[in-house]
């Protein structure tokens, strides 16, 4: 079917015809009452109105020709299972390339597909080296520079947190906590104005799962489908829990502002595919759901049988492993009994923290200096660190924790009674076999004795400098004298002999 776009000049000649049309109708019609003049009279009119229509038609088809690309450019997210990612081999893969390939097969239009990393994708659509970007939302600053086709889905996006994390729940239960987002993703501004700024950037999806596994962060907040893809894929969904969703995005495809007509090509392709045809690409990616109905009644009978008889062996083990267990139990219990006796008796203060920088344990020496509670510890580990030290501390000990390396530093420490000490922290990082930073291991140690002996050295070498000074003062004093007294005196023996010579 070919449709036919008419510009206005046309528009208004189309309607002079149809005019036309009538008043010639109605002049033939008031001149003679003879049906077959009539008639006569109306075939003329809309010979004419044809010979019109066919003089447009080969400019409405030369306008259709010009207006239709032959291809288009589409960007989208390399990383965004299973709109749009790539297989281990590096092929371009998902429910978005299914649609294009079929949308380049309703249309007859070329598609080229260009999967980037979501922030070049967005930069290269508004710098116009692409005519479309898929799976976008909507937001007040992308209408400057996109419009929009109507939302093709809904994606949840809730808080995903490490299971050891609790109280996480919606945006201001995220103040505090460092949280990884994907670089150009709509909900920054959105974390910012809700006080949620301690914000760390990457590049994909993927990074932020890889940076999780490392430790590296804890939080993190992005599509539902695509958080799971990659915390399998590494290994660590069992690891990780997720609050209700916190946003639900609706995704669109754009265009450039103002390109109302690839807006049109884009979406008159896409009503175009039927939407059994969507629906099994989906069914392709998302998979199905599998009916075990018929599959758990054939093993229920197995499973019955099979579980009576091992529930009388089962009853004998039971108790022989409960009575170990409760041996273990014990022994473990009085060995860590042990280890914390050991560690709070140790001359030293001694703590640990979790790679997310909170703090899991610390000993009894520790609390006894700066006279705080276990809790009031454990809840602010920095209270005690003097005011003018705390910014220099953490700024150094947030690079140290997530570039994973040893940490070295002096800073002064409150006393129970309010005084301030001088401590020397050293912290080491553990890891697992793999490599996988785990805890920080770190001690506190009084250093106030060596600063005082450092100020009264410095205050020593201060005076001995003053007093070499004078000495060297003096021994200038006593050669100039010397150097003086002897031809003072050569002059007082000449001045007498010149006397006693005058005399003589």
């Amino acid at each position: 079917m070919i449709k036919f776009q008419f510009d206005s000049e046309q528009r208004y000649r189309g309607f002079a015809t149809v005019q036309y049309l009538i008043a010639l109708g109605r002049a033939c019609r008031s001149r003679s009452t003879n049906c077959i003049g009539s008639l006569s009279c109306w075939a003329i009119a809309l010979r004419f109105a044809l010979l019109t229509l066919a003089l447009d038609l080969p400019n409405a088809v030369a306008q259709t020709a010009v207006t239709t690309p032959r291809t288009i450019r589409v960007t989208m997210d390399s990383t965004y299972p299973p709109y749009s990612f790539r297989s281990d081999n590096g092929k371009l893969q998902g429910i978005l390339i299914d649609q294009w390939l079929l949308w380049e097969k309703k249309t007859g239009i070329k598609v080229e597909l260009h999967a980037l990393n979501w922030g070049d994708a967005v930069a290269g659509m508004r710098a116009g080296q692409f005519d479309v970007i898929d799976s976008i939302v909507e937001t007040a600053a992308r209408r400057e520079y996109f419009d929009f086709t109507p939302p093709f889905t809904t994606m949840e996006v809730p808080i995903f947190f490490r299971k050891d994390i609790s109280g996480i729940t919606d945006l201001a239960s995220l103040k505090g906590f460092p949280m990884g987002v994907k670089t150009g993703d709509q909900h920054i501004d959105i974390f910012k104005a809700n006080g949620v700024t301690t914000l760390i950037p990457f590049p994909s999806h993927d990074a932020i799962v890889s940076a999780a596994k490392e430790h590296k962060i804890n939080v993190f907040a992005f599509d539902g489908p695509s958080a799971h893809y990659f915390l399998n894929k590494h290994g660590i969904e069992g690891d990780f829990r997720k609050s209700a969703p916190i946003f639900r995005d609706q995704l669109r495809r754009a265009v450039r502002k103002g390109n109302t007509a690839m807006l049109r090509t884009v979406s008159e392709g896409f009503a175009a595919i039927s939407p059994g045809e969507l629906e099994r690409i989906d069914e392709k990616w998302y998979g199905s759901t599998i009916n075990n109905f018929g599959r758990y009644l054939t093993y229920a009978g197995y499973a019955a049988a099979l579980a009576i008889l091992l529930i009388a062996g089962l009853a004998g083990w039971n108790r022989t492993l409960t009575k170990r267990i409760l041996e273990r139990t014990a022994a473990l219990g009085q060995s860590e009994s042990q280890l914390r006796l050991s560690i709070d008796t140790i001359p030293t203060m001694a703590w640990i923290f979790l790679p997310d920088g909170r703090m899991e344990f610390i000993n009894q020496r520790w609390l006894a200096y700066s006279g705080l509670s276990l809790e009031q510890a454990l809840e602010q580990p920095t209270r005690t660190v003097h005011p003018d030290d705390l910014p220099r501390a953490l700024e150094k000990w947030t690079v140290n924790r997530v570039s994973g390396e040893a940490y070295e530093d002096e800073m002064r420490l409150r006393r129970a009674d309010g005084e301030y000490r001088w401590f020397l922290i050293r912290t080491v990082p553990m890891r697992d076999e793999r490599g996988t930073l785990i805890r920080w291991y770190g001690t506190s140690t009084d250093i106030q004795d060596r600063h005082r002996a450092e100020e009264a050295l410095r205050e020593t070498q201060a005076v001995l400098a003053r007093v070499t000074r004078s000495t060297v003062v003096g021994e200038l004093t006593a050669s100039i004298a010397h150097e003086v007294n002897q031809p003072l005196a050569a002059v007082v023996t000449n001045a007498g002999a010149a006397l006693r010579w005058l005399d003589g």
